[in-house]
């Protein structure tokens, strides 16, 4: 492998508002919005020249790549890949 990248971890964040005072006349005011964000939990360093081989990334954790120079990525998954 090869190529500096990140591997970030992010956590879901879920709240929750009661929009009654932005809702037009009418409108019930049990009316809530769900909304949801993305928080930074963890941020690894994958670097060959570092002997940095590769991350476990938790089974249903929301993630993304930084890539800072050209790499090659390979992933694998446990178990028979399925549809």
């Amino acid at each position: 492998l090869c190529g500096k990248l990140d591997e970030v971890i992010y956590e879901e964040v879920v709240s929750y508002e009661n929009s009654a005072e932005e809702l037009p006349q009418g409108m019930d005011a049990q009316d809530v919005v769900r909304k949801v964000k993305y928080r930074e939990i963890q941020r690894i360093r994958l670097n060959p020249a570092e002997a940095k081989y590769g991350c476990q990334i938790p089974k249903g954790a929301w993630h993304t790549v930084e890539v800072f120079e050209p790499s090659v990525i390979f992933e694998a998954k446990d178990g028979a890949y399925q549809k």
